[in-house]
């Protein structure tokens, strides 16, 4: 991608901290350092023919933000994102900056230093991490507004107490996987499937009560290390709200 230049010099742009999406990009290509609590108006994309740049502390992005292959250490102090935020590929990321807020859904796949979440974490919708081999922890009373979609994550060993689950709850070949918190507060189904480690269940599993609209509830069970006599209890003791699904 050939970069673009400005039409006027640095010096003589205007003093404005509100800015819309194509604005901000256009201005990353000339180096322009923007002032903390900027506002950018739209979706926001970057990949790793941007040019690598620190994000300003306080950024306010109204739209969703993306990182494809983008070469960011971190994501900046105070960053509050209107819709959702995409990370993938990101290869020097480690953590999610402390009191970040997103309106939308959060999306990770393929950032292979992700270890955790930082605390203060707000999510109105969902959250997914995918093939992030170094995660290994979400931050203590989680609430996340829609479902949680974990998978392959190699390094994941259990959640944390206090999560609070909007819609479905899914893990899939988490291999060291291998405690799930004393209590969830879960709004949807759940699914844990290739996580071997995962040998007993938590009370809260068998007394799920109806979905919101009187629904029954499905718990997936497959592929972990409950074991059969565990597994048959349950088919001898269904619930009227939960409909069991083992394999």
């Amino acid at each position: 991608m050939t970069p673009v230049t400005s039409t006027l010099p640095i010096s003589s742009l205007p003093t404005q901290t509100s800015y819309s999406a194509d604005e901000f990009l256009h201005l990353q290509y000339t180096g322009f350092r923007f002032p903390a609590n900027t506002t950018v108006t739209g979706d926001l994309k970057f990949n790793r023919c941007s040019p690598l740049s620190q994000l300003p502390e306080g950024l306010l992005v109204t739209g969703s933000l993306s990182l494809d292959d983008y070469p960011l250490e971190s994501l900046p102090q105070g960053l509050q994102i209107g819709g959702s935020l995409l990370l993938e590929k990101c290869p020097h990321l480690t953590t999610l900056t402390p009191g970040l807020k997103v309106g939308g859904n959060v999306w990770i796949n393929d950032c292979p230093r992700l270890m955790s979440l930082s605390q203060g974490l707000e999510i109105t919708g969902s959250l997914g991490i995918e093939d992030c081999p170094s995660f290994s922890s979400l931050p203590d009373e989680l609430q996340i507004g829609a479902g949680l979609h974990l998978k392959n994550l190699q390094n994941l060993i259990s959640l944390p107490d206090g999560l609070k689950v909007g819609s479905d709850l899914f893990l899939e070949n988490c291999p060291r996987f291998s405690s799930l918190p004393k209590q969830v507060a879960l709004g949807g189904h759940f699914s844990c499937q290739r996580c071997e480690s995962l040998i007993s269940l938590p009370k809260w599993i068998i007394t799920l009560g109806p979905l919101p609209h009187g629904d029954t509830r499905n718990v997936t069970l497959v592929k972990t290390g409950v074991s059969s006599a565990v597994l048959q209890t349950l088919r001898e003791n269904p619930s009227r709200h939960i409909k069991f699904h083992f394999s």
